[in-house]
């Protein structure tokens, strides 16, 4: 007789602890998803604000300059893999090319400027990548295409 008296107050119980476990888990997966979205965007942003303050301070050296400069670095990057892994190489290939900003485009060796990423190897937090480079375009934008594939392994 006493069994039937307090079945009902701990079955309550037990749904209520089960439900709110299942709400915390389902709260806890929302709020890491949006803060890894998050942090991906942060770490975009800021790879942005690095290349945009390099590039200022190598355009304010060469600001007295009357010759064609490059002002700026572009890469195409064609790439069919995670796009997590997107920003990391961009940033890897446009710090390969940094030290061009600010020089004198008919001083620039596109023979060169191609054996810098073309055949490389990268290395991410998840897995390697091999650089090729496609075309070079070089005028007051350095353009360069790239295609990064992933090695398997």
């Amino acid at each position: 007789m006493s069994r039937g008296r307090y079945a009902l107050p701990v079955c309550l119980l037990t749904g209520l602890l089960g439900g709110m476990l299942v709400g915390a888990s389902l709260v806890a997966l929302l709020l890491g998803y949006r803060l890894d979205d998050s942090l991906q965007r942060i770490s975009q942003l800021q790879a942005a604000v690095n290349e945009k303050d390099a590039r200022l301070a190598k355009l304010e050296e060469s600001v007295n300059k009357k010759k064609f400069i490059v002002r700026r670095i572009e890469v195409v990057l064609l790439f069919s893999g995670d796009e997590t892994e997107r920003t990391p190489l961009d940033k890897y290939v446009k710090d390969r090319y940094s030290s061009l900003v600010g020089k004198e485009v008919g001083s620039i060796d596109t023979d060169l400027v191609a054996e810098v990423t073309d055949n490389r190897v990268v290395r991410l937090s998840s897995r390697d990548y091999r650089l090729s480079v496609g075309r070079i375009l070089v005028s007051d934008v350095l353009k360069i295409w790239v295609t990064a594939v992933p090695l398997s392994g």
